[in-house]
């Protein structure tokens, strides 16, 4: 048996509704001993007051483009992803700094493509 804590990282929980949030709040009082939940959202306004309550919030603004740039070849790099001349500017500019959606574009576009085309970005 482990031992230790667990994490749990739970992306666009904003999206959930009400009685899922709730049904998760009982989850998160009864594991607090054993588990950390990492809940990320866009709107902390879509959760409801008795998650929030139970949450550090930690807000990230935007990153900036050199920063994006650089981690999106590293991953494509590391993947053996093509990326035509100037798909990677184009994916950047696409992605306002979230980091979230250069690897959400980077990866449908991966599955679609052997080698990644500017025009298919957008």
């Amino acid at each position: 048996m482990s031992k230790g804590i667990k994490l749990v990282i739970l992306d666009e929980c904003d999206s959930m509704t009400s009685a899922a949030q709730f049904a998760l709040r009982r989850i998160v009082e009864k594991y607090t001993k054993t588990t950390r939940f990492c809940l990320i959202c866009n709107y902390v306004s879509k959760i409801i007051p008795a998650l929030q309550s139970r949450c550090t919030r930690f807000r990230f603004g935007p990153l900036d483009d050199t920063s994006v740039l650089s981690k999106l070849n590293e991953v494509a790099n590391s993947e053996k992803l093509k990326l035509e001349t100037g798909a990677d500017k184009a994916i950047v500019s696409l992605s306002g700094g979230d980091m979230r959606k250069v690897l959400n574009i980077l990866e449908s576009c991966s599955l679609a493509y052997k080698q990644i085309p500017v025009t298919k970005i957008y």
